[in-house]
């Protein structure tokens, strides 16, 4: 695990070398790590941010070396280093495409039904791991329920004054008594 480790340094640490080779040990010790840091900077993120702060930085910082590092392999297996432009590339075509603005006139696919904008609310910061455009749901029409609440309190509570106000007509006998000799005297 030491080995491994220290691939993973001299990986991370040889950003201006992109003219030598690396091997699959290098190559396999670099991914193993990397895969284990960017879980515990996603781990960070969800127990102490709760937003993805710490990833996006540790992506950031070590994307450079991992390029690098490709570079490398595809020399060790005699390839030139231009060959890590066909992995780089899908992705930013599919990050352009998923927040490329939508015309607004009908093509041959259909239209554009849209959700009112006050309805579709997208997040503050667009995802920059995966390219895939999150949205929150519309939001639920609460206002209707808070009204119906509303009105069956103010139901309840009149009926509670309505019957402070009407007079209790069970008696009990000593009320009864109390009255009828009321009244005689």
């Amino acid at each position: 695990m030491k080995t491994a480790f220290r691939w993973f340094i001299f990986s991370v640490s040889h950003v201006e070398d992109f003219h030598g080779r690396a091997g699959r040990v290098e190559v396999w010790s670099f991914v193993f790590f990397q895969c284990i840091f960017l879980a515990l900077a996603a781990g960070i993120d969800l127990l102490f941010t709760g937003f993805p702060i710490v990833l996006p930085i540790y992506a950031a910082l070590t994307s450079i070396p991992s390029v690098l590092l490709f570079i490398r392999r595809l020399h060790d297996c005699g390839y030139s280093g231009w060959w890590v432009f066909p992995a780089i590339v899908p992705p930013i075509c599919f990050f352009v495409m998923c927040w490329a603005p939508d015309p607004a006139q009908p093509n041959k696919y259909g239209t554009t039904e849209r959700l009112p904008s006050k309805n579709l609310r997208a997040k503050t910061v667009p995802p920059l791991i995966d390219g895939i455009e999150y949205l929150t749901p519309p939001p639920m029409p609460f206002e209707p329920a808070v009204k119906r609440r509303e009105e069956l309190f103010e139901k309840e509570q009149k009926e509670i004054i309505e019957q402070e106000k009407v007079p209790n007509s069970k008696e009990t006998q000593n009320e009864k008594d109390i009255r009828q000799t009321g009244q005689k005297d």
